[in-house]
């Protein structure tokens, strides 16, 4: 399963951000230019630990949703009330079907 996002222009802000770490690390050290580095790069990777869970979370596969609904599936200890569950949702019982959905019934 792929680990780093490739949408939201993540990839690109996490190799600006390592370039800008590594040649500003190694110029303090090389230079001792003075300047306070810490602090900006410490803001800059919560910045990008922010976009990296946003572009995370916009971006799950679909084989990943399948294959977990699958295994949820398979781990329920209750397939009666599944099959019970599934037949009702075919038959577009009103027990099931969201309520704007629903035709008026006898009930309401």
């Amino acid at each position: 399963m792929r680990m780093i996002p490739r949408s939201k222009g993540f990839p690109l802000h996490a190799k600006v951000f390592s370039s800008v770490f590594a040649l500003s690390v190694i110029g303090n050290l090389i230079f001792d230019l003075g300047v306070p580095v810490f602090w900006p790069l410490a803001v800059w990777s919560i910045g990008l630990a922010f976009h990296f869970f946003i572009a995370s979370a916009g971006e799950v596969p679909e084989e990943w949703v399948e294959s977990r609904a699958e295994e949820l599936r398979y781990k329920s200890y209750d397939y009666d009330h599944i099959r019970d569950i599934r037949q009702r949702v075919e038959e577009r019982d009103v027990t099931v079907t969201h309520h704007a959905e629903r035709e008026k019934s006898p009930y309401q």
